[in-house]
């Protein structure tokens, strides 16, 4: 118990550069780790119970990502009040590229080795030119296509907050109405009313969009809560929680009987069955993907809730297991998919994913065995890797003088 104490101690202290840690949202970081990791184990067979699949909801924990991502990267910008252009892209080069250039080179080699390219697990497409693709964060293959998107919003963002701490309300404004265009035009892509050559993307990524209408909520959210006052107006938090309390709600039920893959006969099989629902042609297009631009409201609402005292949000987002799993949740995403499938051979189920097959007792157990590999192996990537990073650019930072504007 006593190691387990240190190292938690460890995994929880504070390598910000700022200072200031913001515990809730360590806490909904690992709601979105485990949105994912269930979303993919239920799509590799290892489903809780034969009611409970909770394939498909795996973008809902990345758009919660990517809203977490805008608002704390922004909040830190904000906070700084200069903005340290060569010290922020250090920052999140050495945050993202350590960990994410060892695991893409693992699996290249794995490919070259094999001979093969395993579809059905992290891969990396077209040979060498794939692999310098991904290392330029220009490509993102199988669940690597979040980090192509995030690190592209990363070259922008500081100007993105420059522009929004010298224009304020108008700027702020101005971001809502381009995320609510992005969001907008992607679901008309999504219905093929938009041709997808038009695609808001630079990525190479298998979706139309990078969603930038996600981030750009994050960072809204981040200046909302930096305004004087904000947390501490009674009313508003009132609201706020309110809204937020059912924006959670309805996120929750949405996601589990119309998203998920089957949810107590709800799910996708329930809707593939329904004829009215086929009429309107909506079983394909219901999925979190069209919808970009409502979830990452919700989330970024729910943010703000669990920040500005929300009982039942401050409550559940500090539990420290959801906190843990949230401080290594890059390590988290970047692992649980070979796990998985280690599992999966090691329990003798086959390597696919999806499918409307019968349950057996094993799959919980194969579920409870990834969780402690999965988890057990993050905590090992954190601290062996991400973490001396971390502290490596922070240290280095302390040593320049800011080149600010």
């Amino acid at each position: 118990m006593e190691i387990w104490r240190k190292i938690t101690e460890r995994l929880l202290e504070d390598t910000s550069t700022s200072g200031t840690k913001f515990s809730p949202l360590d806490g909904l970081r690992g709601i979105a780790v485990l949105v994912v990791f269930l979303s993919h184990s239920s799509g590799f067979r290892q489903r809780l119970t034969p009611w409970t699949s909770f394939h498909g909801t795996g973008h809902l924990g990345v758009y919660l990502f990517f809203v977490l991502s805008g608002f704390l990267l922004t909040w830190s910008l904000l906070a700084a009040r200069r903005i340290n252009f060569t010290g922020f892209y250090m920052r999140r080069f050495f945050r993202i590229a350590p960990l994410f250039y060892l695991i893409v080179t693992a699996v290249f080699a794995v490919q070259l080795w094999s001979g093969k390219v395993d579809l059905f697990n992290l891969h990396v497409k077209e040979g060498w030119t794939g692999f310098w693709q991904h290392l330029a964060f220009y490509r993102g293959d199988s669940v690597f296509w979040t980090i192509a998107a995030e690190f592209e919003f990363y070259v922008i963002l500081p100007f993105l907050v420059a522009a929004l701490a010298r224009g304020g309300a108008k700027i702020a404004v101005l971001y809502a109405l381009v995320a609510a265009f992005i969001g907008v035009w992607y679901i008309l892509i999504e219905f093929g009313k938009v041709d997808p050559r038009y695609s808001l993307k630079v990525a190479n990524i298998v979706h139309h969009s990078q969603y930038l209408d996600v981030f750009l909520l994050g960072i809204i959210a981040a200046w909302i809560f930096q305004r004087p006052g904000f947390a501490e107006n009674s009313g508003s938090a009132r609201t706020l929680h309110t809204a937020a309390s059912a924006a959670f709600v309805i996120i929750l039920l949405v996601s589990l009987v119309l998203v998920a893959e089957n949810f107590f006969g709800f799910g996708r099989f329930w809707r593939n069955e329904q004829s009215w629902w086929k009429a309107l042609e909506a079983p394909a297009k219901f999925g979190p993907q069209s919808w970009s631009l409502l979830y990452g409201a919700g989330f970024a609402i729910v943010a703000l809730a669990a920040l500005s005292g929300s009982r039942f949000l401050a409550a559940l987002c500090n539990l420290r297991v959801l906190r843990l799993i949230g401080v290594t949740g890059f390590s988290w995403y970047m692992i649980h998919f070979p796990i998985l499938r280690l599992v999966n051979s090691l329990f003798g189920f086959l390597p696919t994913a999806g499918g409307n097959v019968a349950w057996s007792i094993k799959e919980p157990v194969a579920l409870a065995v990834s969780f402690i590999l999965t988890f057990s192996a993050a905590i090992v990537l954190y601290l062996g890797v991400e973490k001396p990073f971390m502290v490596l650019s922070r240290n280095l930072l302390r040593k320049k003088t800011p080149a600010t504007v």
